[in-house]
């Protein structure tokens, strides 16, 4: 079973792309409580409808709740020894609490879009 359940806040604003085959993507970090009063810094990347939402309605400090699955990606680098990257792929992001000084960013919330989900299948990158 490979689940995964996060809630923290936004460490900046998202930034929307897109892949060559055209599938949103949103890669974002989301601090998160750990051991000792450490915060842990997760890498979430979300795909499609979800990703659009995550860019149109999430800024900093704005505080989510993700469920997804981590995500191993191994490589060797120029310089030689092999490289790993731990993310979260996003299933589902529920949009939590405003960020603490949620003056500035009261327009881009949107009730309505308080939870989005994608469909099966819309959270990978075709070209892989």
């Amino acid at each position: 079973m490979n689940n995964v359940t996060i809630i923290g806040r936004v460490g900046k604003t998202p930034e929307l792309r897109h892949t060559n085959a055209g599938t949103a993507v949103c890669e974002i970090n989301v601090a998160v409580d750990g051991t000792d009063d450490n915060v842990e810094w997760i890498p979430v990347v979300t795909w499609g409808r979800t990703a659009e939402a995550v860019a149109a309605h999430v800024n900093k400090g704005r505080q989510i709740g993700v469920e997804g699955e981590l995500r191993v990606s191994v490589w060797e680098s120029d310089t030689g020894p092999t490289r790993h990257d731990v993310k979260v792929h996003a299933r589902s992001v529920e949009f939590l609490a405003k960020p603490r000084r949620n003056a500035d960013h009261a327009s881009n919330d949107n009730p309505r879009l308080a939870r989005t989900s994608h469909t099966k299948g819309d959270h990978r990158d075709p070209s892989h």
